[in-house]
């Protein structure tokens, strides 16, 4: 799924006695985004899918957070292919709640499923995948103004997972992470780190590592604090 979005910026017009102003963030709470983070951890930041970042390695990291939920991956290196690196495991908290609605793990199974009891918050659903034979594809759709704000789990081969998310701004409205920074979508750069300085470089070992989730606050399976690049 793609989102296409077009926007205009018209000068600001400031006299010359007064100093300029920083341009206005668009905090995007009416927008849908779109993120991805593929099998082989390629990651397309919110917009409009055109940048990308990829990361090969070792790492369990929080890949969205905002006020009201949290997304962590585990990424490892395939077993058929160890030099590219995919997602293996995967967890959600809602935080309003402090509830883990759900973790797959390298086995194409949900390992910890809450929805029932949050089905105010989240529609479950499940087909299975014509392209992959044997295998599914799950849907997370949160209750919303907008049918586009969902979470969607492909599972692959050798226990990896495609992540695309389709985020509604009054769910995903403000999130950070190794998806990029919300409020930052149409702007240069889109990564903000855990610390809230700005990223400007092209190495998203560096993105991870500053997003690296401490055992201490891991709701993933066997929690682990490395994190580091497999090149």
């Amino acid at each position: 799924l793609q989102s296409n979005f077009t926007w205009s910026i018209s000068p600001s017009i400031v006299p010359s006695s007064q100093p300029s102003m920083s341009p206005t963030i668009d905090t995007c709470m009416n927008c849908t985004l779109t993120g991805v983070i593929s099998g082989a951890s390629r990651i397309k930041l919110w917009g409009n899918g055109k940048q990308q970042l990829s990361f090969q390695g070792v790492c369990d990291i929080i890949a969205i957070d905002n006020p009201l939920l949290q997304l962590q991956i585990r990424t490892r290196p395939g077993k058929q292919a160890p030099q590219w690196s995919g997602v293996v495991q995967l967890a959600l908290k809602w935080k309003p709640t402090d509830t883990i609605l759900f973790r797959f793990e390298g086995n194409d199974r949900i390992t910890i499923d809450n929805l029932g009891s949050h089905s105010d918050v989240v529609e479950y659903s499940s087909e299975l995948n014509n392209n992959i034979p044997g295998k599914r594809i799950h849907k997370f759709q949160f209750t919303s103004v907008s049918d586009d704000n969902f979470i969607r789990v492909e599972e692959l081969p050798y226990g990896l997972h495609n992540i695309e998310v389709k985020g509604f701004g009054g769910t995903f409205g403000g999130s950070s992470g190794f998806v990029g920074s919300w409020n930052r979508w149409n702007q240069s750069p889109r990564v903000e780190l855990r610390d809230g300085n700005l990223y400007n470089g092209f190495d998203a070992s560096d993105i991870a590592r500053s997003w690296r989730v401490s055992s201490g606050e891991s709701i993933l399976n066997n929690p682990s604090d490395i994190c580091e690049p497999s090149y």
